[in-house]
């Protein structure tokens, strides 16, 4: 038995080596990946990212006003994302993996998790990590607003965001 799992083992490493050295790797942005690889990426993604962001603890999103977290949500998350009412840019339709509808994302993670995304980004999503540029409290605040997109409608998030925003901090 042992043997067996063992010689499989081995046939299903040098069938993969082999597709890989033919060149049977998709690698361009245009064609998404195949159904194993996006599943597997999403489940060795979400693992890494439970485990790296179990201790971290932040306020309640209550406490954060939105129109706190919305200059910083335009400033660097609609692009590529999208909002309520807002077509993700033309650069965020052709990336691949798509980014995610930043809605669904605040069901399935906490906010200690998008917290984490945010400050360290994901490799190979395009997603950039925030930590060389924003300050803890900026991430908290667009982790708070981020929390509030799946009850935001189209007509909230235009009130919000046509405020005007504040200047940006020069930064290092």
């Amino acid at each position: 038995m042992r043997r067996d799992l063992l010689f499989l083992s081995s046939c299903f490493v040098i069938a993969v080596a082999g597709a890989i050295y033919a060149g049977g790797l998709e690698v361009a942005a245009s064609e998404p990946e195949s159904l194993l690889v996006q599943r597997g990426v999403a489940f060795a993604t979400g693992q890494a990212i439970r485990v790296r962001a179990a201790e971290i603890s932040l306020a309640p999103v209550v406490e954060i006003p939105p129109e706190e977290g919305v200059a910083d949500y335009r400033r660097y998350c609609v692009q590529c994302h999208g909002a309520p009412g807002v077509e993700p840019s033309p650069v965020g339709l052709g990336m691949r993996p798509r980014p995610p509808d930043l809605s669904l994302a605040a069901i399935r993670w906490s906010s200690g998790e998008l917290f984490w995304i945010i400050k360290n980004g994901l490799r190979r999503t395009g997603m950039p990590a925030w930590k060389e540029t924003l300050s803890d409290e900026e991430i908290q605040r667009l982790v708070a607003f981020v929390g509030r997109l799946p009850y935001m409608k189209p007509k909230e998030y235009e009130m919000l965001a046509s405020r005007p925003q504040p200047k940006q901090i020069a930064r290092r």
